[in-house]
């Protein structure tokens, strides 16, 4: 089995372990929402390839890892404040 795909493999089982309920929606949509997302970068990485070659495609794919980067920084900033909030006596 090759790395990727025991990655895969573990994000999978960690959706489903983290899930209060419905296990099996929750791994089914993290898997559908991988497939798709591959699937369409994919595609979308060829745009960039043909006009520049490999350059293009790195920029690309830097620029996704980024943009990646700040939304889940975004993310555990709002998660954060959200259980703040949440708990008595935080201010």
């Amino acid at each position: 089995m090759t790395r990727p795909t025991c990655l895969v493999i573990t994000a999978s089982g960690w959706v489903s372990a983290m899930a209060d309920e419905h296990r099996a929606e929750a791994s089914s949509l993290y898997l559908f929402g991988y497939y798709t997302g591959s699937s369409v970068v994919g595609a979308l990485v060829g745009l960039p390839f043909s006009r520049s070659g490999w350059a293009g495609a790195s920029l690309f794919v830097g620029a996704l890892v980024v943009l990646a980067a700040l939304i889940a920084a975004w993310l555990v900033a709002v998660t954060r404040r959200t259980q703040a909030a949440a708990t008595p006596g935080a201010s």
